[in-house]
């Protein structure tokens, strides 16, 4: 099995109000700290009877946890969704059709800054497998761990995720949307300016990105184009999908009167 450079998400989904259970024999994971998760922490799986005569902090849906691969299940780490999030989006991400021994022909993604990847079933889609690398060792979930779900994957990557195969037009070729993501999320705030009665222009503080509206009935949910990396685009249905990505952040912007020069 390929043992990608990213941060494999294999969580227990369970309810943010109640202790996650891996059986029906009362066990549940426990953080062996008291601190937070701004990273990741080790965890404990232990008797629930045992939880009474401690202190420890339960682990629930608000996290996802990985298992030591190639190791018992009752070793195991845990990050924030957050995390997970914020670390995708500080790398690029790398998309393959493999052949896996367990899992047959899967679509991989790989995110190598961030030591991380996933894999997807081919024909539906469903996220079966995944992976993360911590200090040398990799922690893995998989879809068929009794209690864990790689859908937590899927939830902190949520509203990203499903633009990982999509790419845009340019006059020199073609650019993954996953870039444009990036350059928006780790740049903003975005400045919104109103020019004159004609435009309004969204851009990045360092101008590596514009997205620029026309005013009016017709131009209110619609981009005229966008500028990503001094290339250009300004054709369908390019700049629908940028619309479905962006549209309802940029809204939220506040804009203001000035001049904008291209």
């Amino acid at each position: 099995m390929m043992m990608p450079v990213f941060l494999v998400v294999l969580a227990v989904a369970c309810n943010n109000a109640q202790p996650e259970k891996k059986t029906s024999a009362g066990m549940v994971f426990v953080f062996n700290d008291e601190t937070s998760v701004d990273d990741y922490v080790y965890a404990s799986y232990i008797p629930l009877e045992n939880l009474k005569k401690s202190k420890a902090k339960l682990v629930s849906g608000e996290y996802v946890r990985y298992h030591k691969a190639n190791s018992k299940a009752d070793s195991a780490i845990i990050f924030s969704r957050k995390y997970i999030r914020d670390l995708c989006l500080q790398s690029r991400c790398i998309r393959e059709k493999i052949y896996d021994a367990e899992y047959g022909f899967v679509w991989e993604y790989r995110f190598p800054e961030a030591e991380f990847g996933f894999y997807r079933d081919c024909y539906d889609k469903l996220f079966v497998y995944s992976w993360k690398e911590v200090d040398g060792d990799v922690w893995t979930i998989n879809a068929t761990e009794d209690g864990s779900t790689v859908s937590d994957v899927e939830s902190a990557l949520w509203g990203f995720y499903e633009y990982l195969d999509d790419s845009v037009e340019v006059d020199s070729g073609y650019i993954p949307a996953w870039d444009i993501i990036r350059s928006y999320y780790n740049n903003s705030p975005v400045v919104g300016i109103k020019q004159g009665d004609s435009c309004i222009v969204y851009m990045v503080p360092n101008g590596e990105l514009t997205f620029v509206r026309s005013i009016g009935e017709n131009g209110w949910n619609t981009f005229s184009k966008v500028l990503f990396q001094h290339n250009l685009i300004d054709k369908d249905p390019d700049l629908r999908l940028l619309e479905r990505i962006f549209m309802d952040e940029l809204r939220k912007i506040w804009v203001s009167d000035g001049d904008f020069a291209e």
